[in-house]
């Protein structure tokens, strides 16, 4: 995972006393690639960082029946919230960030797998470009690094 401050955001934590103010988690969803690593990291760093209470936006582009199921684990005083937008996929993730004051952009990301991602970059660099909040990714794929257990012993 990489943590992504941009230089016109505001931090999750106090230059003066280190304090954390995170309670507003915006994680996009989309069918590819896998949300669930995401909805698991964000929920490990608030737990982690001891983050009382809040909210965690799921946001989808498209409709409820475009939506893929998503498990959300339970985090005391966190709830969870489900958010349609339609438009272009960049555009409504900075939009919704943006509306809902998000103090953090968590998103899975399987890198640079299209022609024009080459150009442009892949939808977290996209979205890092805007810079409306610190953006935690998540590798997934071929990019997440291997499970130390799940390797075969020599």
């Amino acid at each position: 995972m990489t943590l992504f401050i941009p230089g016109g955001a505001k931090g999750f934590v106090s230059a003066e006393d280190g304090s954390v103010r995170l309670n507003k988690v915006l994680i996009p969803v989309a069918r590819s690639p896998r949300s669930e690593p995401a909805v698991s990291a964000a929920a490990r760093l608030v737990q982690k960082l001891d983050c009382p209470e809040g909210t965690f936006t799921l946001m989808h582009v498209g409709g409820s029946d475009t939506m893929p199921a998503v498990r959300c684990p339970e985090v005391p005083g966190w709830k969870w919230e489900k958010e349609l937008r339609k438009g272009d996929v960049i555009q409504s993730i900075v939009g919704s960030a943006k509306d809902l004051g998000a103090d953090l952009i968590v998103m899975s990301t399987d890198g640079r797998n299209e022609f024009l991602d080459s150009l442009r970059g892949s939808h977290s660099e996209r979205v890092l470009r805007h810079g409306v909040a610190p953006l935690l990714t998540v590798p997934v794929g071929a990019l997440a690094a291997t499970d130390p257990h799940e390797r075969d012993s020599d």
